[in-house]
């Protein structure tokens, strides 16, 4: 609050390939750009953990994790699915992040991340240039990822809704 949003420009291959949020060069024609979501409100902490839980450092991305009093003490009469949100009084928010300046980015959910070849696909930034093509209806557009047990890795699905017609050749 009391400021203007603060845009990240980082550089896409490093973000999706390496997990580091590097700033794009000043002529990166299609730099990621992730605004930031601020700083963790008082009496609250935040980090973010790698893959074994280790916090990782400043423009690494990892899992966001909180606490504070505004977290949740759990699922209703459920403890194990309570066990799997909070680990040692960390709450798994669901979302992938990096830190830069005290400042949270947030660049996806980890359930959307879609790991093709060991690559991180944001399925938003597909799915907004698939929105793109004349003729694709604006917010019909859908990317996710399905297992593909003969690769090892994911294949990545488009769903598209299209004013387009097909015509019938008679």
């Amino acid at each position: 609050m009391g400021r203007a949003p603060i845009i990240d420009r980082v550089d896409r291959q490093s973000l999706s390939r390496r997990g580091f949020a590097e700033l794009a060069r000043a002529n990166d024609p299609q730099p990621f750009e992730i605004v930031a979501c601020g700083q963790p409100l008082p009496g609250h902490e935040i980090r973010l953990v790698d893959d074994l839980g280790l916090e990782v450092g400043e423009r690494r991305e990892g899992r966001l994790e909180f606490r504070g009093p505004s977290a949740t003490s759990g699922y209703f009469d459920n403890e194990a699915k309570t066990r799997e949100l909070i680990c040692g009084g960390w709450l798994d928010s669901g979302d992938r992040a990096y830190m830069a300046g005290g400042d949270v980015y947030i660049t996806g959910r980890i359930k959307d991340l879609i790991i093709r070849g060991g690559q991180h696909i944001y399925p938003q930034e597909i799915e907004a240039a698939i929105a793109g093509i004349p003729g694709v209806r604006k917010g019909c557009v859908a990317v996710f990822g399905v297992a593909d047990p003969a690769s090892g890795t994911e294949r990545v699905v488009i769903l598209a809704e299209t004013r387009e017609t097909d015509r019938l050749l008679a």
